[in-house]
């Protein structure tokens, strides 16, 4: 399966793995349909398989994070006991993702140890590089020249 080749889950063991396509779902959406909403209650982690998806953060879009490479995970919130998605998802072009419930990749890593500890190293270094790039962008915001995105 595709996401056994993504950065957060490549080298888990093959019984993780199982048990990750297992509870994994695949979805299409088309241009401009929401896939999750800021506030929502945060369920689902998502990886990108084709497209670009944008994330919202704030009502009018004014901070923007584009997810555009296959195998960029976004809807973290529901790994960390978020409750709420802190950003609004919409595909930019038709999208395909494929999609597992935050409970069943903890209860799986419960079960998993080893390979819950891997997979959640990664996702804390995507977070760090996110938030990086998020420093770099705020110390070169000129709002007189350009409106602030993340993407």
């Amino acid at each position: 399966m595709f996401f056994e080749r993504t950065y957060l889950f490549k080298g888990l063991s093959k019984e993780v793995l199982e048990e990750v396509a297992e509870a994994l779902s695949e979805e299409s959406f088309e241009e401009g349909t929401q896939i999750f909403k800021e506030g929502e209650p945060a369920q689902s982690l998502y990886v990108l398989v084709e497209g670009r998806v944008r994330l919202n953060i704030g009502g009018k879009g004014t901070v923007t994070k584009t997810v555009s490479s296959p195998g960029d995970a976004f809807g973290w919130s529901s790994l960390l006991h978020n409750e709420r998605y802190t950003a609004t998802a919409v595909p930019l072009v038709p999208a395909r993702v494929q999609r597992i419930s935050g409970q069943a990749m903890n209860e799986i890593f419960n079960r998993h140890p080893d390979s819950g500890l891997i997979f959640y190293r990664r996702l804390a270094r995507l977070i760090w590089q996110r938030l990086i790039e998020s420093y770099r962008t705020l110390l070169t915001y000129d709002p007189e020249k350009r409106p602030l995105s993340f993407g």
